[in-house]
């Protein structure tokens, strides 16, 4: 530092006290002590000063860095979230896309199967109609032809007893049996 500068400062300083050009009231000694207050911060005071601000400066840095490596991991994170939701989004549409078909083709046999299941059962109750009617017509064919046979029987037993044996009778006797056959 430069004392000859100092000392040209005070000695001029001096000079304005003693001509009265400066007058000592309170305000002039605030001023003259916030003034030396300053001289000595700065020739005293300002390495350590500038360290102490140094090392705010390199605190502030160091946590700005942090934050914003912070706030890159976090967008980082934030993109790969939404990529595997997106992703499993995709997979969850597959999925049910596969499942709709799965269960198509499960409707599609269930149909099938309940198709081929009532064409059985009424394959099986038509059997059972046919064979109710076979025994129907077994039975009525039955007593049809006992009646008959046994209508045959007193006709041409009389006829033998008689012994004749003309054409117009036998077909005379078959028309009656016939008509009787439709009567009953």
């Amino acid at each position: 530092m430069n004392y000859s500068l100092i000392f040209q400062f005070s000695l001029l300083i001096f000079v304005f006290i003693s001509k009265e050009f400066i007058v000592f009231n309170e305000e002039v000694l605030v001023l003259l002590s916030f003034f030396i207050f300053i001289f000595l911060v700065i020739n005293y005071g300002k390495d350590s000063i500038n360290e102490s601000l140094n090392s705010k400066l390199e605190e502030i840095k160091n946590e700005f860095d942090f934050y914003k490596n912070l706030q890159k991991q976090t967008i980082s994170y934030l993109i790969n979230y939404h990529k595997k939701q997106v992703l499993l989004v995709n997979n969850v549409k597959k999925i049910l896309e596969f499942s709709k078909l799965e269960l198509k083709i499960v409707e599609n046999y269930f149909n099938i199967l309940g198709r081929n299941k009532t064409k059985l059962n009424f394959e099986d109750k038509l059997k059972k109609i046919v064979n109710c009617e076979s025994q129907k017509n077994v039975f009525i064919q039955d007593f049809y032809l006992s009646n008959l046979n046994n209508f045959f029987i007193t006709k041409y037993g009389t006829l033998l007893k008689f012994e004749i044996f003309n054409k117009s009778i036998r077909r005379n006797i078959i028309l009656r049996s016939l008509d009787n056959f439709k009567n009953l």
